[in-house]
């Protein structure tokens, strides 16, 4: 027996399909032989570790200042190197930045009573990481560097899409900075995709290089849409070598059908004109206990023309190529 084509399929309708666009798509399959599978659902972070983390590091803050407060500068900037460890170690928080600061602040609280030139060296760690902001009540005014700012142009490649966080603002490809050390994310869809301490001492550019969506992944068809309930449209860059696009009609039973290889669709075609719709066909699918397994619809924010929402699977079977593995550290640069 020949082995089955798999495809990947993708729905493209503002509600779940009833048990007869099921059915047509079942049958299409049969006569192909032909599997439909669902796109491979996408990397997420783990929220419960970047909670837990965020936690740690603004209790280890809390106790810093508790012991500062009492006189315990030992314990207070042991609490503060280990947190400053737990940043470096762990940057893909978004509040990172506004973290190092605060270690620094409280570092230069520190120092200022020993050595105002290293408490003053601290302010300065602090107000290039995270900015000038209004000193407290009895603290001296942060002293900011006559250095003008550089110019760094962040080159990230791979991704189709991306958005850049830099010291935890949104940021351009091309920005204007302070020189010294900052924190940068870069995420591709919701995900952080890189993160790390770059140092920007000069105007330069610097090479980010992040993977791009799984092909068949739930990402990789973040964009696909019906057009004017007529044309398939599939962003540049669809990675998926062999998928389908399916949204269904007012008729039941009847959708509209296009295959798709990476960005390139076929005309769509209509399928299940020929399936009756009548008592013999509603007591056929009343007696299913439950649609086929690859039939695991969820409701998806890809745009669809003419729709508020889309129904996209969540799996997928074509990736075989590895991601690539970050190679820039973001360090000694």
């Amino acid at each position: 027996m020949p082995a089955l084509a798999t495809l990947t399929l993708v729905w493209l309708g503002a509600q779940t399909p009833d048990a007869t666009a099921s059915a047509t798509l079942e049958q299409w399959a049969r006569e192909h032989d032909a599997k439909l599978e669902s796109p491979r659902p996408s990397a997420v972070d783990d929220d419960q570790a970047s909670a837990s983390l965020a936690e740690s590091c603004e209790t280890w803050l809390e106790q810093a200042r508790d012991h500062l407060q009492a006189g315990d500068d030992a314990t207070a900037s042991g609490l503060l190197a280990r947190l400053e460890q737990n940043l470096r170690q762990h940057p893909e928080l978004l509040q990172a930045s506004w973290l190092m600061a605060e270690r620094y602040r409280l570092q230069a609280r520190i120092a200022r009573g020993a050595s105002p030139e290293e408490a003053s060296r601290y302010e300065r760690l602090a107000e290039v990481t995270e900015g000038p902001r209004a000193h407290a009540f009895g603290e001296p005014a942060a002293m900011r560097s006559a250095a003008g700012d550089v110019r760094i142009g962040l080159a990230v490649h791979g991704p189709r899409r991306h958005e850049i966080y830099w010291d935890g603002s949104p940021s351009g490809d091309d920005l204007a900075t302070v020189p010294g050390e900052h924190h940068l994310l870069v995420f591709r869809g919701p995900r952080v995709a890189w993160a790390g301490w770059i140092s920007a001492l000069a105007p330069r550019t610097i090479d980010i290089w992040v993977p791009d969506a799984a092909a068949c992944s739930a990402e990789d068809f973040e964009g696909v849409m019906l057009e004017a309930q007529a044309r398939v449209r599939a962003p540049t860059g669809v990675r998926c070598r062999a998928w389908v696009a399916v949204a269904p009609l007012d008729r039941p039973g009847t959708v509209r059908f296009t295959l798709c290889s990476g960005d390139r669709c076929q005309p769509t075609m209509t399928l299940g004109q020929h399936i009756a719709t009548g008592p013999a066909v509603e007591e056929r699918t009343a007696a299913r206990s439950a649609l086929p397994a690859w039939a695991a619809w969820t409701l998806a924010g890809v745009g669809v023309a003419a729709a508020t929402s889309i129904v996209l699977w969540r799996a997928g079977v074509f990736d075989t190529a590895r991601e690539s593995k970050l190679i820039y550290d973001g360090t000694n640069l």
